[in-house]
């Protein structure tokens, strides 16, 4: 699917979903992980714009060389003070390079940062709902969420979706990432892990994630001390096989990023 910073049609993501669905399983099918990325474009976000564009280009770039996996990005970006969904598809088939120069350059408006991943949240619900119709291999959602923290929506529209979030990550059924800036230490906070990127140190912490994140997506959790036992059948335990490898990737993320 191309993208489009005025932003892609219900129409279009629903064409997405029915590909998806409509996809044939073999044996060799790789696992599917969807993954959100939002990117916050708003006023107090001026600063930050190359700073967005190098988390985007180290997430393209770590997560290419992934081997036997498939990603459904979908990439939201906040701009003119609304949530708006610009790609919605597989990740390699992303012109990455236009994108990269397509991106907005200016960061204008308020902060629905709570309607925005919302918004994410119900697009890759519906991807899950459509593996599962279908008898697909795939995990928990990725998502990452890079902002300066000021919320701008109600407060109770920020404290539904928070809490939401707080249960689904504590359940093990996210992984959340906050890119955040040091501006609001007391802005939303949705309980994922958060990686400053206001800091001498930040570029060095940002791959550090990315790296991470390809390790939990590539590899056996053998090498932290806690080992998940027993694989379950791909074919004959579906359903015990995509929670196992979803714990693989949360426990292997853990034990890679703690590292750093």
């Amino acid at each position: 699917m191309k993208y489009n910073f005025n932003g892609i049609t219900a129409t279009e993501i629903k064409k997405e979903l029915d590909r998806i669905e409509s996809l044939q399983m073999k044996a060799i099918t790789p696992i599917r992980t969807p993954i959100c990325i939002t990117f916050d474009l708003s006023g107090s976000m001026a600063g930050y714009v190359e700073k967005e564009i190098e988390i985007l280009d180290l997430m393209f770039k770590e997560l290419s060389l992934v081997p036997k996996r498939i990603f459904t990005l979908l990439v939201v970006v906040i701009h003119h003070s609304e949530p708006k969904i610009v790609y919605f598809g597989d990740l390699l088939s992303l012109d990455f390079e236009s994108f990269k120069k397509d991106f907005p350059k200016r960061a204008l408006g308020r902060t629905p940062l709570a309607k925005s991943l919302e918004e994410a949240d119900e697009i890759l619900t519906t991807v899950a709902d459509v593996c599962e119709r279908n008898n697909q291999w795939y995990t928990i959602p990725v998502f990452f969420s890079v902002t300066d923290s000021a919320a701008t929506d109600s407060v109770d529209d920020c404290s539904v979706i928070t809490e939401k979030f707080k249960k689904d990550i504590a359940d093990g059924n996210k992984l959340l990432s906050e890119f955040v800036t040091n501006a609001n230490p007391n802005g939303l906070n949705f309980g994922g892990y958060r990686v400053k990127i206001d800091e001498e140190n930040s570029s060095k912490r940002i791959k550090s994630f990315m790296q991470a994140l390809r390790f939990a997506t590539s590899t056996q959790a053998e090498s932290n001390g806690v080992f998940l036992k027993g694989i379950p059948h791909r074919s004959t335990e579906r359903k015990q096989y995509n929670r196992y490898k979803s714990d693989e990737m949360l426990n292997n993320f853990k034990y890679s990023f703690g590292r750093n």
